[in-house]
């Protein structure tokens, strides 16, 4: 029997290993670079060391020395349990850490999308009795599957040509990191000239340094250009002062009329980095996994999808306690 807990993170007791979560003393596994970490002023001997992979580490935490470094597919003990590391296709060096304890494996997914986007490592798997995983997509596709990405980038593009000849300003709203960089990429392979805010710019540039092309087109002018804006700032006084402006909102969160009419925009784009609900499902069961533990997204309607495969399927939330039987 392993015992999982939520103590500041995700926690399998008897393991010194916190998931995405900062614990003194304690390694924490910490699965892509847009984690929130609760930030702790800790005397040196008691600060955690992080796990995390390079690319990780790079774009989250490039000044630190507090980070231990993985490679995907590499395992490693830890303590007396046997780790590794997967790719999550969530981001660029997302990861899922695999952990086994006298035979009971465990697979800590995170943010987790079955199919992965351009930028990102293809989605791995291993087989595991349970899985835990952030599903913040699954109460929104309970009914509709997230549409193929090659479909809604077609979209993206056609939606800006079309604000373009009606001589209004398209502006790309997306979550900072991720999506903003996945469109920038799309754009530019479709040379279409781009105005992107200071914040998406400097991922783009780690991402470059990472070794991953996302090339920013030339300039033109500024009738002529895309705007890649964050979300969280589509009321800044920059894009107040355009005349007149088309907003299209591009998250997996898109996929909901709500969502989008809360970001503001005319139109939204389903380009997501987590997996909808029935990836979700599919990957569980073809890894072998009899319990499902979501620590966002669990749903009476998300925990019966999963239950119609013979999983079952729990919230892990603080403070809540749970025990995984083989």
């Amino acid at each position: 029997m392993l015992e999982i807990d939520w103590q500041g993170g995700v926690r399998v007791m008897g393991t010194p290993i916190c998931f995405d979560g900062i614990r003194p003393r304690e390694t924490c596994f910490v699965s892509s670079a847009d984690v929130s970490l609760k930030k702790r002023a800790l005397p040196a001997k008691m600060r955690p060391k992080i796990l995390a992979t390079e690319r990780t580490r790079q774009l989250k935490f490039p000044s630190s020395d507090d980070v231990l470094v993985s490679p995907f597919s590499r395992p490693f003990a830890l303590g007396r349990a046997r780790v590794e590391l997967l790719p999550s296709g969530h981001l660029p060096g997302a990861a899922q850490l695999l952990i086994e304890v006298k035979g009971d494996r465990v697979l800590y997914a995170g943010a987790l999308n079955p199919k992965a986007g351009r930028l990102s490592e293809a989605c791995k798997m291993r087989d595991c009795s349970a899985l835990i995983l952030s599903a913040p997509l699954a109460p929104l596709t309970v009914d509709r599957s997230l549409p193929p990405r090659e479909e809604v980038e077609s979209a993206l593009i056609l939606a800006v040509q079309r604000a373009i000849e009606k001589k209004r300003t398209p502006v790309v709203l997306a979550p900072v990191l991720g999506a903003a960089q996945e469109v920038v990429a799309l754009f530019s392979r479709a040379r279409i000239s781009l105005k992107i805010h200071p914040r998406i710019a400097q991922y783009v540039r780690q991402y470059r340094q990472l070794g991953i092309e996302v090339a920013e087109t030339a300039e033109a002018k500024s009738d002529e250009r895309v705007w890649i804006w964050p979300v969280n700032l589509k009321k800044s006084l920059e894009l107040s002062r355009l005349r007149a402006t088309t907003l299209l909102f591009v998250s997996g969160e898109a996929i909901d009329p709500a969502a989008v009419k809360r970001a503001g925009a005319r139109e939204g784009f389903p380009l997501a980095d987590h997996g909808d609900l029935r990836s979700l499902v599919e990957y569980a069961v073809a890894a072998g996994a009899r319990e499902v533990y979501l620590t966002s997204g669990f749903g009476d309607r998300v925990a019966k999808a999963f239950a119609r495969r013979k999983i079952s399927a729990h919230a892990l939330e603080a403070p809540s306690q749970m025990s995984l039987f083989r």
